[in-house]
């Protein structure tokens, strides 16, 4: 059917469809003709408000780095702040694939205690490393390959365990 801006406005409101949606059909001059039909809906699976609230709380912790999660970082700062946005299972899902991850790559590291799988946690693109140990020199000789002692081993160990517990899903 024809473009109406009338009509496309009250079938986002009807179907909860996002600005961008409305945008695509003005672009194109034309809403599809599926929406004529009342008894049409757009199947959308939404995250429990519990599990957006789960992921935003993990997020809040600093040490990971929005930008580079597998969900866009505008989309979660569009979903955080409600701009007629909602976070969908198949993100929330993503999101947490990334999590178990980051948890086994933090495993690896308290298992074996190896500098390498240290190394591969601290390079990690998901994570604010200089956040997560506030000891900048450290990182950095950790990052640059140099030799860690046994009490940076121990307080590292620490400080991963409860990253660990707290990015838990």
């Amino acid at each position: 059917m024809e473009y109406n801006e009338t009509l496309a406005r009250e079938l986002q409101q009807r179907h909860d469809l996002s600005d961008a949606t409305v945008n695509n059909w003005r672009r194109q001059r034309r809403i599809p003709d599926a929406y004529q039909d009342p008894a049409y809906s757009p199947k959308r699976d939404y995250a429990t408000p519990g599990q957006e609230k789960l992921v935003f709380t993990l997020l809040n912790l600093g040490a990971i780095n929005n930008t580079r999660l597998a969900v866009d970082g505008q989309r979660l700062i569009d979903i955080r702040r409600r701009k007629g946005s909602r976070m969908r299972v198949e993100e929330f899902y993503a999101l947490q694939k990334d999590f178990l991850n980051l948890q086994e790559k933090i495993n690896a590291y308290l298992d074996t205690g190896k500098e390498a799988a240290l190394q591969e946690v601290l390079s990690d693109r998901r994570l604010k490393p200089f956040t997560l140990i506030p000891n900048r020199v450290l990182v950095q000789r950790i990052r640059r390959g140099g030799e860690v002692k046994p009490k940076e081993h121990e307080y590292l160990q620490e400080v991963l365990k409860e990253f660990m517990i707290a990015i838990t899903i």
